[in-house]
């Protein structure tokens, strides 16, 4: 159980352990050692799991057997609204606005408290945003950031030009306040994300997701906006501020937080904006010194370093 309460938890997988864990979840799930409720929580963390790796294959049979559970035992309100988002991504995974709708519907009036309501309207906001409707995805956003905002005891203001050390001092500090703060900066996210696909400006949302990413303790988090944002200082050809974020905020999480899985991604994408500041010697070093990582890639690993790799000896040959 205590296993099972993990799985579904979003700090949790910033452990990078989570593989033999769902293998044991599955395991359990298949025995007769756990009780009905538990049988229905080890399918949400299996979906969860499932769901952020891009996995779907077994998330139909998953989603029968809690709707099964549903149906047959008298479980409360928190096992509802955990079943419905699971099935609203699921719906956007697949393109099926219409049945989004019908389950947002469903579950409106079963959000009898603020925080779940946010992490609904979280979900909500992440199933729109994968089908394409941005502006509705952003408002729900903002609402939920506001939200969130309103519990900490801050405003967007207050988090300018002030590190994670200083912020930590200024919040409220509620029960649980490092989940609220890993959704908070997910939220920062997913708006930055739904802002950048209208063509809107958002290094300064992906300042401070980082920030409260740092805050939750949630390294992998931190790192994957921490690659976008220098992304964006490229695309308006900011090179070297791009190479600051990388060399400041970037790279030292990697290291010291032994992201073995990030590591290959991270130092290639250093090494083409070192190339474009110019520094076109270190970038040929820095994808030396990758060499023996590239065997253990994936093929869309390995086609996209191959793609840097052109990229860099284009860069230097036009130099």
């Amino acid at each position: 159980m205590s296993l099972i309460e993990l799985s579904g938890e979003e700090l949790f997988y910033e452990m990078g352990i989570n593989v033999d864990i769902m293998a044991s979840l599955d395991r359990a799930l298949n025995s007769d050692a756990l009780e009905p409720v538990g049988k229905f929580w080890a399918l949400d963390g299996l979906i969860f799991s499932e769901l952020r790796e891009g996995h779907s294959e077994k998330v139909v049979q998953r989603l029968e057997a809690m709707a099964d559970l549903l149906a047959e035992y008298d479980f409360g309100n928190r096992e509802q609204i955990a079943y419905a988002m699971k099935r609203i991504l699921f719906s956007a995974d697949n393109g099926d606005t219409d049945e989004l709708h019908r389950i947002v519907e469903q579950v409106a009036t079963k959000l009898t408290d603020a925080e779940h309501r946010r992490i609904f309207d979280y979900n909500h906001a992440l199933a729109l945003w994968k089908l394409k409707k941005f502006k509705d995805a952003e408002i729900l956003c903002r609402s939920v950031i506001e939200g969130y905002y309103d519990l900490l005891g801050i405003n967007p203001q207050d988090v300018i030009g002030k590190n994670a050390d200083v912020l930590w001092e200024v919040i409220n500090k509620p029960e649980n306040v490092q989940e609220h703060l890993k959704h908070l900066a997910d939220a920062l996210e997913l708006c930055a994300r739904t802002r950048e696909a209208c063509g809107k400006p958002t290094p300064l949302i992906r300042i401070h997701a980082m920030k409260f990413y740092n805050m939750a303790i949630a390294p992998e988090s931190m790192v994957r906006v921490g690659q976008d944002l220098p992304d964006e200082f490229v695309a308006i050809k900011e090179f070297d501020v791009a190479r600051e974020v990388m060399e400041e905020h970037v790279l030292p999480i990697v290291n010291a937080e032994g992201l073995i899985n990030r590591r290959v991604q991270v130092r290639s994408q250093y090494a083409v904006i070192l190339s474009l500041c110019g520094r076109h010697a270190d970038a040929n070093a820095e994808m030396k010194r990758l060499g023996p990582y590239f065997y253990g890639l994936k093929a869309q690993q390995s086609q996209e370093v191959e793609n840097q790799l052109d990229y860099i000896a284009l860069l230097s040959n036009n130099a």
